[in-house]
């Protein structure tokens, strides 16, 4: 990142005038943190303390298993990166097998991952890490330059770096982290040509947009406030405005409708995509439920914080504008899929990022009279802030997801496997057979192959009767979430009435695969002679 977008120093990043008067409308009043700086230098080492902050708490719990909030995705979007090498850069392969439903510009930046430091937990959570990070030093320089203060860009930067949700998922492996770095890359472009009209910036801010959306297609929801920025220096001519602006959208979204193209529309798309279920009650509950989102992610303190901010943008809302185009557009992925919107509770985080603006302005407190120009931040903001990011902070290192507090309230089967997954990875290292697994992250752990592994999303028990599988791997919940069931005596007594023969803590073979005991489980009820009496699959 170059210096002159990071401190741009010794410039007041003052619009045009014309500019200016766009943005204002009938409010002339300039707000109180205009112009309000830091002393020389304190905000960009300020901005890399931040990075500093937010790289140590996104790396803290960079190799735990794929088994804690999100796993599912985090198994689906790692398992696509890892099958790569076995099926090419452009097929992309997990539990539903050829999958279309998103662009493979995430799961290419897991496989340079694996193919730099090997499959592994950490490796594929790596990128996001790296995108996560960036996107903190983004968020500062986006606010200094809308906001025109570098005391509110820092305390923003300093609160995206320890909201807890933001820090967890900059640590998941998902498409939203890397979608918001290059968002927020391109708004910083974007605000910069407003200043400066300098084409680079144009272009720069066209590249990351159709990156952002490359990412992840939900990203297109942020061409309101993107050309929100651009309006007041468009061309005179408003035909040659429309088709500037038309030349935006198409050029960014080409790839992507090209992707949708050429991987959906070829074919028949109704079997490809996720049926989203819709109700009444699933959007009116979706949408209640927001304010409860954004208080995970940011936690009790922030979360009072941007309740406050919420006044002051009332009072400068010609000023803050911006905000409120970047957040709204994104209801709209509560309205098109309520009831998975309340499943995947992260559709707010790219209006999560932004909205820490408002919790800054709380925090610098707007009424305290103070000088323009640069200075430190008086004694009672300093205070409070550092309170906030304590407290935060604290809550980051103590339970960021809230697993601690969830399996404290909620009764848990004792753990089967010695370290999560160890069943699956067992599968991994035998002679490849039909494998059925619960979710995709066992998948993952099982090889990844949807050629040879199949997956139920919840219970495997039912699975047991056709003796269609050589392997079978049974839940271990007591790693992670709620049980489905327990492995009892019944349940052994079934399996091994279908030929399959304990070799793991949780992993059964079909006898005909003549897989040897590998830890002294085999169960006393299937006769010795039993792997000869099912060779070739066939009972007796």
């Amino acid at each position: 990142m170059s210096r002159s977008i990071v401190a741009d120093r010794g410039r007041a990043l003052a619009p045009e005038p014309g500019v200016a008067a766009v943005e204002a409308g009938a409010d002339a009043a300039v707000p109180p943190w205009e112009d309000v700086h830091l002393p020389a230098g304190v905000y960009r080492w300020g901005l890399a303390s931040c990075a500093v902050l937010g790289a140590a708490l996104r790396v803290a719990h960079l190799t735990r298993p794929f088994n804690r909030l999100m796993a599912w995705n985090e198994g689906h979007y790692a398992m696509t990166a890892l099958n790569f090498d076995r099926y090419g850069l452009w097929a992309q392969r997990n539990e539903l097998g050829v999958d279309r439903t998103f662009s493979p510009g995430v799961p290419w930046m897991i496989w340079a991952s694996f193919k730099l430091f090997g499959p592994s937990e950490w490796a594929a959570r790596l990128p996001i890490v790296v995108c996560g990070v960036i996107a903190v030093v983004l968020l500062g320089v986006l606010v200094r330059r809308v906001l025109r203060s570098e005391q509110i860009a820092l305390i923003a930067a300093a609160c995206v770096a320890v909201a807890p949700g933001l820090v967890y998922f900059s640590q998941n492996v998902q498409l939203d982290t890397p979608s918001i770095c290059a968002a927020l890359a391109g708004a910083v472009c974007m605000v910069r040509y407003r200043d400066t009209r300098r084409t680079g910036a144009l272009v720069g801010a066209g590249v990351f947009l159709m990156l952002a959306i490359w990412f992840k297609f939900t990203a297109a929801l942020l061409y309101p406030v993107f050309l929100w920025w651009w309006w007041p220096v468009r061309p005179a001519r408003l035909s040659r405005a429309a088709a500037a602006a038309a030349a935006f959208v198409g050029l960014t979204v080409l790839p992507s409708f090209a992707w949708i193209a050429t991987r959906w529309f070829a074919r028949d798309a109704s079997g490809e995509f996720f049926h989203r279920d819709w109700t009444l009650r699933g959007l009116v509950k979706a949408l209640s439920e927001i304010p409860l989102s954004v208080e995970a992610h940011l936690f009790v303190p922030l979360f009072l914080l941007l309740l406050g901010g919420l006044a002051i943008a009332g009072r400068w809302r010609s000023h803050l504008g911006w905000i409120w185009l970047w957040c709204a557009p994104w209801l709209v992925t509560y309205v098109v899929a309520p009831w998975d919107s309340l499943t995947n509770r992260y559709y707010d985080l790219p209006a999560t990022y932004v909205l820490v603006t408002l919790a800054a302005l709380a925090v610098w407190r707007t009424r305290l009279p103070r000088p323009r120009g640069r200075s430190w931040p008086p004694r009672p903001v300093a205070l409070a802030l550092a309170a906030v990011l304590a407290l935060t902070v604290a809550y980051d290192l103590w339970d960021p997801t809230g697993d601690r507090l969830a399996r404290a309230a909620m009764t848990h089967a004792p753990a089967i496997d010695p370290v999560p997954f160890y069943s699956a990875r067992l599968v991994a290292a035998l002679p490849s057979g039909r494998t059925i697994v619960d979710t995709p992250q066992t998948m993952f752990y099982a090889g990844g192959d949807p050629r040879w592994i199949d997956y139920t999303g919840g219970d495997v028990r039912w699975k047991i009767d056709g003796e269609w599988y050589d392997y079978i791997v049974l839940n271990d919940y007591g790693h992670g979430q709620e049980p489905y069931y327990v492995i009892d005596d019944a349940l052994r007594t079934e399996l091994a009435a279908h030929g399959y023969v304990q070799i793991g803590p949780a992993v059964w073979a079909h006898v005909r695969t003549r897989i040897a005991d590998l830890g002294g489980y085999r169960d006393p009820n299937v006769p010795p002679g039993a792997p000869w009496a099912w060779m070739g699959g066939a009972r007796p």
